[in-house]
Parts: structure tokens; C-alpha cells; sequence
């Protein structure tokens, strides 16, 4: 795993849409478990935060992230844990790599420069949309933001790095277990 850690910190260092070496379907599953812990275990710093503030009542009481009265449990897992991740995996990721339609329109040279801007928002970006999740978009909710959705933020990185370094595949399998271990752990 230490390499796994050495090898999302020089991506993030610097970089570069490229592949990693020596790559195996081994090793794509091992990254996949890696991430998924990674995200697991870094998510874990944001509950105190995040049990303090519902405790507080400063996350709005009336949001329901998973409505299940409307739902079966496995239609509610099929949207949450298959649907969802796939979606917002095609939105935030699928366009991140370098491909045969974007050299009609943009140089590799200027893809280079793209690509490290992208590597950076997105991650972001996915983690702001997650604010959806707590109501309506207020100031206060907007200055809890590190704290609400830095858990979306942190598996943005993580999913983006395995989208890069690996296939589209290997970030929404891991993006599809990791919703559905947290909608398993909400239901029960």
C-alpha cells in the first residue's frame, strides 16, 4: 500500500495522463481495494465533525439524503450504488483522459496544460455538488462545506487518480462499492 500511497502523491505532484507501469489485473484490483480503504479511512476524520454539527442542529434536520419510504431496498440500492456512481463517474471522469475526438480539437501540447487544471477542479467539483445533498444552498451550509462534503472531495481525488492511472472501470467499480457499503451502513 505504501506504494500505492507514493504513487497518488506524485500524480498529484505533478500530473500526466498517462497510465501506469506494468500494469495487471491484478494490480487494478489492488489499487481498486487500496482506493476504496483510502477513502474509507480518510473519510473517517469528517464523522466527529460531521456528528458534532447534526448534534448542534446545524445540518438542516428536514434533508433526507436516501428517501426509502418511496422505494424497495433494491431498487434503493440499484439507483444509490449503480446508477449514481455510474452517472457522475461519466460526468466528472469519463472525459479526463486524453482521446481520438479531442486531437480534432485541442493539441496534445494544450491537453498537457488542460489535463493538470482539470486533474485539480474536478474533484472539486464533484465534492460541491454533494452540497445538494444538505438543502438548499445557504452561507452557513456553504462555510460547513470543507466539513459536509470533504469526504466527496477526498474520493473525488481517489477516483480521478484510478480513472487516470488505470480505466474509467476501475474508478466507478470503486465508486459503485463505496456507495453501496455507505447506503448498507445508513439502512442498517
Amino acid at each position: 500500500m505504501k506504494t500505492y500511497f507514493i504513487e497518488l502523491f506524485n500524480f498529484y505532484k505533478n500530473p500526466k495522463d498517462v497510465r501506469i507501469k506494468n500494469y495487471t489485473l491484478i494490480k487494478n484490483i489492488k489499487y481498486i481495494l487500496y482506493t476504496f480503504l483510502a477513502d474509507l479511512s480518510l473519510t473517517l476524520i469528517f464523522f466527529p465533525f460531521l456528528y458534532l454539527l447534526s448534534k448542534n442542529n446545524l445540518i438542516p434536520e428536514d434533508f433526507e439524503r436516501i428517501n426509502y419510504t418511496d422505494n424497495t431496498l433494491l431498487k434503493s440500492l440499484m439507483v444509490i450504488a449503480v446508477f449514481v456512481p455510474l452517472l457522475e463517474e461519466i460526468i466528472f471522469r469519463f472525459p479526463i483522459r486524453y482521446n481520438k475526438l479531442y486531437r480534432y480539437f485541442i493539441s496534445a501540447k494544450v491537453w498537457d496544460f488542460l489535463f493538470k487544471i482539470l486533474v485539480y477542479i474536478i474533484p472539486l467539483l464533484f465534492g460541491f455538488v454533494h452540497l445538494s445533498n444538505f438543502g438548499d444552498l445557504t452561507l452557513p451550509l456553504i462555510l460547513m462545506s470543507p466539513v459536509l462534503i470533504g469526504s466527496q472531495i477526498i474520493g473525488g481525488y481517489l477516483y480521478t487518480f484510478l480513472r487516470v492511472k488505470f480505466n474509467f472501470v476501475s474508478a466507478v467499480v470503486t465508486h459503485m462499492l463505496w456507495n453501496l457499503v455507505l447506503s448498507l451502513g445508513v439502512i442498517f
